[in-house]
């Protein structure tokens, strides 16, 4: 969702002091192939590094499928698939939320009796691309949030999430909320304890002297 998940992170993130940018990506299909997504990810942050606008560094916030994506863009690149960009700098932190990180993979799933994704190509991306088990060493530091008891996205996904970047070197925080709705972001209504995880992750933010 680019305006809850996207847009309004992005302002949130440069009442921060961050330029923040939004991907706008392709969806994976017949035309576009299975590594739509993660190549324009790939090519979002080439432009970002070479645009000048991050003297200190980039770093990627992404909330289910994004999610996914954002943790894809920190992992190897499949061998099955060529990238355009091949080389990816340097990424500083990472915020992650709620993502099906591979419990959409074949094999993986934690929902039984779970049919395929439609399309095929977008199941295909799931199964090839799983980040738990495919993050580049060493990981930068994460944040990772998600909710217990989500019914689209099993929590199963944030301790994978959590042990693959704790074997890759990163330093891990892990929010896991017990009772929250699939897609809170950063509107959850204020009586439940998840809505206060955007004040959390400013309080990991400036203890790692990311924001002051």
């Amino acid at each position: 969702m680019v305006g809850r998940e996207g847009v309004a992170v992005a302002k949130w993130l440069n009442s921060l002091g961050f330029y923040a940018f939004v991907l706008v990506h392709r969806f994976p299909n017949s035309e576009t192939g299975a590594q739509a997504p993660l190549d324009d990810g790939r090519r979002a942050l080439k432009i970002m590094a070479e645009s000048g606008l991050a003297p200190k560094g980039i770093s990627i916030c992404g909330l289910s499928s994004g999610g996914h994506l954002g943790a894809a863009l920190l992992s190897e690149y499949p061998q099955v698939w060529t990238s355009p960009d091949p080389e990816m700098p340097q990424i500083e932190f990472a915020i992650l939320g709620y993502g099906p990180i591979s419990t959409n993979a074949a094999g993986r799933t934690i929902i039984e009796n779970k049919p395929p994704l439609p399309p095929k190509e977008k199941q295909e991306l799931y199964d090839v691309v799983q980040p738990d088990v495919q993050l580049r060493s060493p990981a930068p530091p994460v944040f990772i949030v998600y909710s217990n008891n989500d019914p689209v996205v099993p929590v199963t996904n944030a301790y994978r999430l959590a042990e693959g970047f704790t074997k890759s070197g990163a330093p891990v925080e892990l929010h896991i909320f017990a009772d929250a709705p699939h897609g809170f972001a950063l509107d959850s209504p204020k009586e439940l304890p998840v809505s206060k995880w955007p004040v959390m992750c400013e309080a990991w933010l400036k203890q790692n002297n990311w924001i002051e």
